[in-house]
C-alpha cells in the first residue's frame, strides 16, 4: 500500500461522511500490515473497519492508518528486518500486541510516537524488543503531555502530578540530597530509559 493511498484513506475517514472502508481497502491494508509486522489484520478488526458503528471503531481505523503511514516508507527489506525484529522472542504475537496497544490509546501522537520507536529498532542501538514494548505500555497509559515533560527535568525538580506519573513508570528516579539547613530533600532526574524515550517525544512532537 502506497504512501498516497494511506493518506487518501486517513482524509475520508476525517470527512463528516465517512461510512467505513471498503474489503478492498481493508483487505489490502492487512496485506500491507502482514508485511510490516508479521501478522495480517483478524477478521474482526476487518469489520471494525468496514462498518465503523461507533466512534471508537472510525478512532481505531484511523489510528491504524496513522500507524501505518509512518512506517510504510521503509524499504521492504527494512520492514521484513523490523517484523523479525518485533516477532523474534517464542511466543510474541507483535501484530496482536500493536493493535491493542493503538485500540487503547487516547492520542494520534502517541500512535505515531509507537511508529517512531518501531523505526528505532532497525537504527537505533539503544532500542530493542523489550524497552519497545515496554515504551508502549507506558506511552498508552500515561497522558501524552506528561510524556512531553520528561526533558524539562533536565533544570526542574518536580511538577505536580507529572513527576508522580513519570516517576511510577521509571522515566524518573529521585535523587536524595542534603540541603544547607541539613534537611533532607528529593529531587526527580531522568532515568537512562526516560532519556531514550524522551528522544522520540521530541521527534513527534508536543
Amino acid at each position: 500500500m502506497e504512501e498516497k493511498e494511506i493518506k487518501a484513506l486517513i482524509s475520508k475517514i476525517n470527512a463528516d461522511d465517512y461510512k467505513g472502508l471498503g474489503i478492498a481497502s481493508v483487505d489490502t491494508i492487512s496485506i500491507a500490515f502482514d508485511c510490516i509486522i508479521g501478522m495480517p489484520l483478524t477478521s474482526f478488526v476487518k469489520q471494525i473497519m468496514i462498518t465503523p458503528m461507533h466512534y471508537s471503531n472510525i478512532r481505531f481505523t484511523k489510528r491504524l492508518l496513522l500507524f501505518m503511514n509512518s512506517i510504510e516508507a521503509l524499504k521492504q527489506s527494512e520492514k521484513n528486518e523490523l517484523s523479525r525484529i518485533l516477532n523474534e522472542n517464542g511466543g510474541i504475537r507483535a501484530g496482536e500486541i500493536i493493535l491493542e496497544l493503538i485500540e487503547r490509546m487516547d492520542d494520534d501522537k502517541k500512535v505515531i510516537l509507537l511508529a517512531e520507536l518501531a523505526k528505532g529498532l532497525l537504527w537505533d542501538k539503544e532500542m530493542n524488543q523489550e524497552r519497545f514494548y515496554r515504551f508502549g505500555y507506558i506511552i498508552k497509559n500515561t497522558f501524552y503531555s506528561d510524556l512531553t515533560q520528561i526533558t524539562s527535568f533536565h533544570e526542574q525538580n518536580y511538577i505536580p502530578a507529572t513527576s508522580e506519573s513519570l516517576y511510577s513508570y521509571g522515566l524518573l528516579f529521585v535523587e536524595t540530597i542534603e540541603a544547607h539547613n541539613e534537611i533532607s530533600m528529593n529531587r526527580y532526574k531522568i532515568t537512562s530509559s526516560g532519556h531514550l524515550l524522551s528522544k522520540y517525544v521530541q521527534k513527534v512532537g508536543g
